[in-house]
């Protein structure tokens, strides 16, 4: 498996490298780092929340 991964596959198969590589030069990604992105909470407050995993905890107990 090693060898089918390595210089044969190249050979092999020469269009899906070029245009791997083509889509990876084409990709980019843009990060806004130093500010927080996590939620506070996941309803629209804290108590909420609490009430929302007290009724999932006990659903089907």
């Amino acid at each position: 498996m090693n060898g089918e991964l390595g210089c044969g596959f190249v050979r092999r198969f020469p269009s899906i490298i070029t245009r791997t590589m083509e889509v990876v030069r084409s990709c980019s990604i843009a990060m806004e780092f130093h500010t927080d992105k996590n939620k506070k909470c996941f309803t629209s407050s804290v108590e909420d929340d609490v009430a929302l995993l007290r009724k999932l905890a006990w659903r089907d107990v």
